[in-house]
């Protein structure tokens, strides 16, 4: 699983590099198909940078908030109470 990640993440972080490589290449009968794909990938590597950034950055908050939630039986159960407090308000 670990590798799977890590794997993910070399891939997303070469993707401009594989971008560039395509918008290059100049062989063969799909060049036209390739440079295409290749710029396409260079235009959408930026947005998904930031995406992740914020997707990463919440995924943090939500496994630390575990991790105290867990570690903190008072900060676990005061966020159940508060849970069903909410659900109880509809």
């Amino acid at each position: 699983m670990t590798a799977g990640v890590y794997g993910l993440v070399a891939c997303i972080v070469k993707l401009d590099n594989l971008g560039l490589y395509l918008s290059q290449q100049n062989v063969g009968p799909a060049t036209a198909l390739l440079r295409a794909v290749g710029r396409g990938l260079l235009h959408a590597a930026p947005a998904l940078m930031k995406a992740l950034t914020v997707l990463g950055t919440l995924a943090m908050f939500l496994v630390g908030g575990g991790i105290l939630a867990h570690g903190l039986p008072a900060v676990g159960h005061g966020i159940a109470h508060w849970s069903q407090s909410a659900g109880s308000m509809t």
